[in-house]
């Protein structure tokens, strides 16, 4: 069981600009606060990439419109996956961001990546920290995700300022849905779920 004073060590080094991993309800994820710029350009340096923006992982449905721009089809959309009991969970949603959102890994793009989930560790987390926090998988850019944590506390504890020991439930990245609102279609760009894709695509027009 993980203990609630490592928890709460997490968030203090989120808040403080720093980087943690922690186990998720799919696969270990490297975490750090979005808004803070040092801490993002810093996660690029340990992936080996570029500007490219990453998924915001969240346990509040209430803090959604921080990041999202409300519309009928990302309502229909969003009320379909808490009706059918698919978030919280691991599907993550590209959708068009708030405009207001001010996170610069974000300022050139008008779309970001976000997902519910209500695993207790990043529920802990986010909720402790008011706010969502950054998830990308353990790796460097184009390499195996890493999800076993003595192989993670071995390759990448030195890297960063705090490893979660505690049991990840999943084994696979999350399933990535594109949302394009105009259209009121959708694109799935990653499938990990074969039966919450089965159910999206019965419901949704698919683009191509």
């Amino acid at each position: 069981m993980i203990n609630e004073a490592e928890l709460d060590t997490a968030v203090n080094i989120i808040a403080r600009g720093g980087i943690v991993i922690i186990p998720t309800d799919t696969i270990y994820g490297l975490s750090c606060d979005p808004d803070n710029i040092r801490a993002v350009l810093r996660l690029n340096s340990l992936k080996g990439r570029d500007r490219k923006p990453y998924i915001i992982l969240d346990s509040d449905f209430q803090r959604l419109g921080k990041y999202i721009s409300y519309n009928n089809f990302v309502v229909t959309f969003t009320n379909f996956l808490f009706e059918n009991s698919l978030w919280p969970g691991n599907i993550t949603v590209v959708t068009e961001k708030n405009p207001d959102l001010e996170y610069d890994f974000l300022k050139d793009r008008d779309k970001i990546a976000v997902r519910l989930t209500d695993f207790y560790p990043v529920r802990y987390i986010t909720d402790k920290f008011g706010s969502g926090i950054v998830s990308t998988s353990v790796n460097t850019s184009g390499g195996e995700n890493l999800n076993d944590f003595d192989i993670i506390d071995r390759e990448w504890g030195s890297k960063v300022d705090l490893v979660v020991k505690g049991d990840s439930t999943g084994n696979k990245a999350s399933m990535i849905v594109e949302l394009f609102n105009d259209e009121e279609m959708i694109r799935i760009l990653r499938s990990s779920d074969d039966l919450s894709a089965v159910k999206i695509r019965k419901k949704f027009r698919i683009l191509d």
